[in-house]
Order: C-alpha cells, then structure tokens, then sequence
C-alpha cells in the first residue's frame, strides 16, 4: 500500500476538482515475473507510450494488447480533448471534492468510486505513527 503517495494524491484530487475536472487512474494489474508482483512505481510507462514490446515483464498473456489500447487511447484522448474518455473504457466521470472516481486498469478495467479511501483513512494513523518513530531527518532514502 502506498500511503506516502497515495494520501497526498488524494487530497490534490479533491482540491483541484473544487476547482475544475480532474481524472483519476490507478495502473493495478499484477505481474508475472517472479512468481507474480504488483505493479511498482512506472510500470504503466510501456502501456502509456504503447511500447510493451520493448519491456519483457510488461508483455502478460491475453491482458497487454487490450489494457495498453486502453491505457493509451485515455491518454490521447485526455490530450486531444482534456477528457480521457473513450469508447473502450467504462464511463469515467471526473471526480468531485466528495468523490474519486477512479479508473482501475488492469486486466478487467472499471471505474471504482472512492476504491481505497477507506483503507487509507484506516491505515494513514498506523503508517504515520511507524514513520515518526522511525524517520531520521539525517538519512533519508529514497
């Protein structure tokens, strides 16, 4: 679970959709490389770019070549229009200050309101509290 980022990211979403529409996306589908991992920081890069070909662990049997179309197509469409809706995805409403709406990709893309706030919400108090016992200002990694 990524709090570091993900709670963060969470609160832009609701401040910037105060303001104007705002998409989001959560790249989910699992790999197969040793013995099946979850998708890291980047793995969606090859599927944005349209160049799965290029990256071995990003090639997965019967799920790539439709979830890299959609994945990209969303990306062009965003940028041709400021809407990443297409007709090979669900309907992607943008996201309200109460609501994320947020597309899972992977290998059965969906549309997933509020997907991971309470799980995050539960979970921030824990983390938080393990990481300002643990955090030295003076070795920070990365």
């Amino acid at each position: 679970m990524d709090v570091l980022f993900r709670e963060p990211t969470m609160r832009y979403i609701r401040r910037r959709a105060e303001t104007g529409p705002v998409w989001s996306y959560f790249f989910n589908q699992d790999f197969t490389i040793e013995g099946g991992r979850a998708p890291w920081h980047c793995s969606d890069i090859p599927f944005v770019f349209h160049n799965t070909e290029l990256v071995p662990s990003a090639n997965i049997s019967g799920v790539t070549p439709q979830l890299e179309q959609q994945i990209f197509d969303a990306v062009l469409a965003f940028a041709r229009t400021g809407n990443p809706q297409h007709s090979g995805i669900p309907t992607w409403p943008a996201s309200t200050p109460q609501q994320e709406n947020t597309m899972l990709f992977d290998s059965a893309t969906r549309l997933a309101p509020n997907h991971d706030k309470a799980l995050i919400a539960a979970a921030l108090p824990v983390i938080s509290a393990l990481m300002a016992r643990n955090f030295d200002p003076d070795s920070i990694q990365h």
